[in-house]
């Protein structure tokens, strides 16, 4: 799968910030599941609760009461 955007007037490639801030989530949860609270504490990115509740790369598995862990598509497409 390509994981770079290509766009721009020289067809650079390019990750869009969404894109880097799910890697950056899923690289928090690893293999160990999490709490919400506690991925946003520790990637200090604002919209992680709206990323992990989204699910847009379909990496994110909700495992109730605020938990997230990664799926397998999830390990596979960040090489955890």
């Amino acid at each position: 799968m390509n994981k770079e955007n290509v766009g721009g007037s020289h067809q650079v490639k390019r990750m869009t910030l969404y894109r880097k801030q799910s890697m950056n989530i899923a690289q928090c949860i690893g293999r160990n599941p999490k709490k919400a609270a506690q991925i946003k504490k520790e990637t200090g990115i604002d919209k992680s609760y709206s990323i992990l509740y989204k699910n847009y790369y379909g990496w994110f598995e909700a495992l109730g009461k605020g938990m997230y862990q990664l799926s397998d598509l999830g390990l596979k497409d960040n090489d955890i």
